[in-house]
């Protein structure tokens, strides 16, 4: 098996952000907060972005520089799946409505800059 390399990890970086996108177009922040369905789904593509944040750190440790907030977006992947009971959905719509669309233009810059 062929192992993952950094341009793999941002392409799922960029395509759970995509879905994410996608999954919450057209909806206002009430309906996100009591549609459960959504939510889950929004907060697994956000648990794949974390994840494949990490990996792709691990790496090259210079995205560091390169990506905004990359500790906290790991860190919030981690606190999606080991603090679940204690995420607040509003916290996530806020990350939806807030940074989601600012790390597409990131990670595409960045795939841009490696091809």
């Amino acid at each position: 098996m062929n192992p993952r390399d950094v341009r793999t990890y941002l392409f799922d970086v960029e395509k759970a952000c995509r879905l994410i996108v996608q999954f919450t177009r057209g909806v206002s922040g009430e309906a996100f907060l009591v549609d459960e369905l959504l939510r889950s789904a929004v907060e697994r593509q956000l648990e794949i972005v974390g994840e494949a944040t990490r990996q792709a750190l691990d790496l090259d440790p210079f995205l560091a520089d390169r990506v905004t907030d990359v500790r906290p977006i790991i860190a919030f992947r981690n606190r999606l799946a080991h603090g679940y009971s204690k995420i607040d959905p509003g916290e996530v719509w806020g990350i939806c409505q807030n940074d989601v669309t600012k790390l597409i233009e990131e990670v595409r810059a960045i795939m841009g800059g490696l091809a």
